[in-house]
Order: C-alpha cells, then sequence, then structure tokens
C-alpha cells in the first residue's frame, strides 16, 4: 500500500502537466510533422495524396516563376527595410531617453502603436495616401508643384515596392525601438557621467558606450527582424487585397513574398502539398540565416 502511494505521488505531477503535452503534440508537433509529409505529396486538401517525391522542391527552383520571384522580393525588402528599421528604431530610443526622458512613455506608447495596428487598418490607410486620384501623397506633392501628374504609386513594379517598404519601416520600427529601449535601460549613468567629465559629446558616448553594450541586445533585434522580414505577408496582401484593377502580389508580382506565394498555392490553388514544400523551403532558408547571424555575432563577442 505505502509503494502504491509513493508511485501515485511520483506520477501526480506528470498528471498536471499531461493537458499541456497533449495540447503542444496535438497542435504544434502533429501539424509540423503532417506538413513535412505532405510537401512530398500532390493533395488538394481531399482524397488520397498522391506521393511526388522532391517534384516540389524541385518546381520550386525550376518551373515556377512566381515563386523565384517571390524568394527575390522577400530578399528586396529584407535587404532594404530591415537595418533602415533597426537604425531608426535605435536612433529614436537614443533621442527619447536623452532628450525628453520625461515624457519617455509617451513617445514610445506613439511610436509603438503602428505596430499594434489591425493589419487591415494599414492597408486601408496606406491605400488612401498612395491612391492614384485622391491619395493624400498625390495631392501634397501637387500642391508643392514636385509632381503635377497624379503618380500611379501602387501601379508599377518600383514605387509599389516603395510603398510596401515604407508600410514595413513604419509599422515595425516601433518594436525595435521598445526592444532597444529596455536594453538601454539597463546601461548605468555612472558611464555617460564618466564621459561627461573627460569632455565627450553626444555621439562620442553613443559610439563609445552604447552601442557596444548594447550589441547583445541589437543581436537579438536582428534575428527577430529577420525572421519576421522572411515572414512579411500582412503588409503586402492587405495593402494590394482591395485595390481595384490590380492582381495578387501587385503589379508583375513585384510584392508578392514567399509567405504570399504560400498562401496563393495552397488556399487559392487548393495546392496544398506544394504550398507545404514552398514553406518548408522558407523554413529551411530562415533557420540558416538565423544559425549563421547569431554565429557572426558570438565570434564578435569573442
Amino acid at each position: 500500500m505505502q509503494r502504491l502511494e509513493k508511485r501515485c505521488r511520483k506520477l501526480t505531477p506528470y498528471f498536471f502537466i499531461l493537458p499541456f503535452f497533449a495540447a503542444y503534440l496535438l497542435f504544434s508537433v502533429f501539424p509540423f510533422a503532417f506538413a513535412f509529409f505532405m510537401s512530398f505529396t500532390d493533395w488538394t486538401g481531399v482524397g488520397t495524396p498522391s506521393f511526388v517525391g522532391l517534384g516540389n522542391y524541385i518546381r520550386i527552383f525550376t518551373q515556377d516563376a512566381a515563386a523565384q520571384k517571390s524568394f527575390l522580393n522577400t530578399f528586396y525588402f529584407l535587404v532594404i527595410a530591415i537595418p533602415i528599421e533597426i537604425l531608426l528604431g535605435l536612433l529614436t530610443a537614443m533621442i527619447i531617453k536623452d532628450f525628453v526622458p520625461k515624457a519617455r512613455g509617451a513617445f514610445q506608447l506613439l511610436n509603438f502603436l503602428p505596430y499594434l495596428t489591425a493589419p487591415v487598418a494599414v492597408g486601408l490607410i496606406f491605400q488612401f495616401l498612395f491612391d492614384w486620384d485622391y491619395g493624400t501623397v498625390n495631392q501634397l506633392l501637387a500642391s508643392i508643384h514636385i509632381e503635377n501628374d497624379h503618380i500611379y504609386w501602387l501601379g508599377t513594379e518600383g514605387t509599389a515596392r516603395f510603398v510596401v517598404i515604407v508600410v514595413i519601416i513604419w509599422r515595425l520600427f516601433g518594436y525595435s525601438m521598445i526592444i532597444l529601449s529596455a536594453g538601454l535601460s539597463t546601461i548605468s549613468e555612472d558611464l555617460y557621467e564618466a564621459a561627461d567629465l573627460d569632455g565627450a559629446g553626444w555621439f562620442q558616448k553613443q559610439l563609445r558606450i552604447t552601442l557596444p553594450l548594447l550589441k547583445p541586445i541589437l543581436g537579438f533585434v536582428c534575428v527577430i527582424s529577420l525572421i519576421n522580414g522572411f515572414q512579411l505577408f500582412d503588409d503586402p496582401y492587405m495593402l494590394f487585397a482591395s485595390q481595384a484593377g490590380q492582381p495578387f502580389g501587385g503589379p508583375n508580382n513585384s510584392v508578392l513574398t514567399v509567405m504570399m506565394n504560400m498562401f496563393q498555392a495552397s488556399f487559392m490553388n487548393f495546392q496544398m502539398g506544394y504550398g507545404a514544400s514552398i514553406a518548408y523551403t522558407l523554413f529551411l532558408i530562415i533557420f540558416i540565416f538565423s544559425m549563421l547571424l547569431t554565429r557572426m555575432m558570438r565570434r564578435e563577442d569573442c
């Protein structure tokens, strides 16, 4: 009887955590494994999947021009938007900390609000701003005589990409600012006071004190921004979803991202197997880039 009681006591904690592990296996592990199996099949979501081996992965890089362009577009947005977003977030965090410390909370909230805004609202706002006929940007350019003819911002490849980059930076830099502001609060003020005694200016203090001590936080922000950038979907999708006369992915697929292509293949064309292969290709790319970036930061710390 005593042995049975001891065994029950040992097993009791496992009964409490069993619901979590059951839910984790059901809603995380199983979908992950099933999607991996699906990526090797041709399946419409109903019926029996037919095994095609690596055919879906070969199709991505050799047969599907839209998929290849979606990868190029995603890299393009990453290379341009992410560095600007992080730099703007860092500068904003520094300026708020040093020049408006009493109103720090209010300014941080104002800059963080775009990140909290629903993608639908963001799409509608920027559609209104960059509308061809009545857009605020075109009206402003005409009022200051910079551009008399209305620019079709969402109708040409270059300007459509420019608008998407503006949306990405506007919406996401507040997140970087909040994380970097938290990192700045951990730096001792004694270091800045000692630098003041040595006659260091504001820029010198940021270069010699802030940036070196903020390097781990900057690395974290870079990795998170990289992952979010590869998974870009909401901003370009909502920006062009209700734009009259524009195809999915913008003019000539100029703003088609990998996630948009995966969504189109899976839920618009009902090619579940092919969509899963796109998702796993993106997963592998994110994993490789994240590992490389993390390793680079560790080498710099050494």
